[in-house]
């Protein structure tokens, strides 16, 4: 009779289990995927017909182009989250906060 660690399905099942506990180990968050964190000063809020366009001077000079849904009050630093368009060219606020 063969012992344990001879059971073919058992080394199976011991190096699956082993792979999923490793998986978990590792630092992975699909809620943060694809977003960034910027921030600026908000400038020259715009009303459109679905929420409200700006532009913000990041902490390193560039001027970033942004949509929100609420208004950001003008001229107040803010760190927002969000994600930029396929383009790059817009950056769609999903969280702001002041300060």
């Amino acid at each position: 009779m063969r012992g344990l660690l001879g059971d073919r399905f058992f080394l199976f099942s011991l190096a699956v289990f082993a792979v999923l506990v490793l998986l978990s180990l590792l630092p992975f968050d699909v809620s943060n995927q694809g977003t960034s964190e910027i921030t600026g000063i908000a400038k020259d809020p715009h009303s459109s017909s679905s929420g409200f366009v700006f532009t913000l001077e990041d902490t390193e000079g560039r001027i970033i182009r942004c949509f929100s849904y609420t208004e950001p009050t003008c001229p107040l630093l803010y760190t927002m989250h969000g994600g930029f368009s396929s383009d790059g060219n817009m950056f769609f606020v999903r969280e702001m906060y002041p300060g």
